[in-house]
This record gives C-alpha cells, structure tokens and sequence, in this order.
C-alpha cells in the first residue's frame, strides 16, 4: 500500500479512539445530568462523526464502510434506547444483594465495638477498575453470601461526585485513588487494605481472618 493509504488508515484509528473516548466520557454525564441528556450527547457525537467521515473518508476503503456501519448501528441503538425507555427491572432478590450501608468512620467503630467484622468499599461511576471488580467479584454468589453473615456490615463509599468526607478517608489510610477495599474486624482492629484488582480468594480469606 502507498504511504498515504498508510497515513488515511492511521489518521481513521486515531479519530476512532478520540471518538470511543468521548463517547465514554458522555456516559458519566448520566451521574449529573440523567441518561437522557447522556445518549442524546452520545448521538450527536455520533452524527458528527458520520458527517465529517462522510465527507473526509475515501469510500472505496472496506473500512470506511465499516465505520458507517458500525456508527449507524451504535447511533440506532442508542436512538431506540432513547425513545423506548425500558420498564423498571423488577427488584432483586434480597438475598442476591449486599446490604451496603453508607461509609461512615462511626460505622466502623461501632461494628469492632460490637465484635462485627467489616468491609469497605469505595468505588465512582467512572471508575474502571471498579466496574471491573463488582463484576468479577464482588456480584459473584459466594462474596454475597460471604458479605451478609450476621457478623458482617457492608460499608459503601460512592466518589462519583467530590466528597469531602471520602478524600479525607482516604488519605488518612494512606489512599488517594480508587477503587478501594478494606476489611476490619476482631481480628483486624486495624484494618487491611486489599489489592485495587479484588481476588475473590483473597477477599474471602481476609474477611475469615478478621474473625480472630
């Protein structure tokens, strides 16, 4: 291929990986703004795209078309999301949740002074790595069921929006990022402060070993 057929491609790669990430960027509009405002941004983003591409991009390529459609299609489904909202979702089961509790420093206290056992969590809705974790561990049945013994209280820090109060929190333990996850109880009056990436095996084990 010429040079400039090389340069055309790369110019499309890098204008995709702009465009993903404002698209990601759009979908932590729905934590201020509400989903709504979040796909109809997403859809002018993409039909911006799709014009400037219509006009720019050399439609002999296969991956022009590509593009097209892969755009039209993402476009229509966000367009269908947008004016066919989904009912509610019947409520969950409550014993396939973890009764979360709000993070509180006295939360904490008065659970060790009880002889209860801890878990903390911290996460934001545009955090990765959270997402990442809820999914691989934290929603899987044996963390649940783990996470509702008697003698456990689940504490939950939401930082999607600035707060004060968890920066603090976090910086007194050293921390100043997230996701972050500790486990206190008799055995660890201190607290241990696990990996950011959880691992069910070593979440289970360090919760049995705040027993005592």
């Amino acid at each position: 291929p010429k040079p400039g057929r090389w340069m055309n491609t790369l110019k499309v790669v890098l204008g995709l990986m702009m465009l993903a990430s404002s698209l990601w960027l759009a979908t932590l509009l729905s934590v201020h703004l509400g989903k709504a405002v979040s796909q109809i941004v997403m859809l002018v983003l993409i039909a911006v795209a799709l014009a400037l591409f219509a006009l720019k991009g050399q439609k002999s390529s296969p991956l022009f078309w590509l593009v097209v459609i892969a755009l039209s299609a993402f476009g229509g489904y966000q367009a269908r999301g947008l004016l066919n909202a989904p009912p509610a979702a019947p409520a969950q089961n409550a014993a396939q949740t973890i009764p979360w509790q709000p993070l509180s420093e006295e939360a904490i206290q008065q659970a060790l002074v009880q002889g209860k056992r801890v878990f903390v969590d911290i996460s934001a809705d545009w955090c990765v790595t959270c997402k990442v974790n809820e999914h691989r561990v934290l929603n899987q049945p044996d963390v649940i069921a783990a996470l509702r013994q008697p003698d456990v209280v689940a504490l939950r820090g939401d930082w999607s929006q600035p707060s004060a109060f968890i920066a603090d929190f976090l910086a007194k333990r050293n921390r100043y990022a997230i996701p972050f996850n500790a486990a206190y109880g008799p055995g660890l009056p201190e607290g241990e402060i696990l990996s950011p990436l959880l691992d069910k095996r070593t979440l289970i084990a360090t919760l049995n070993n705040a027993k005592g």
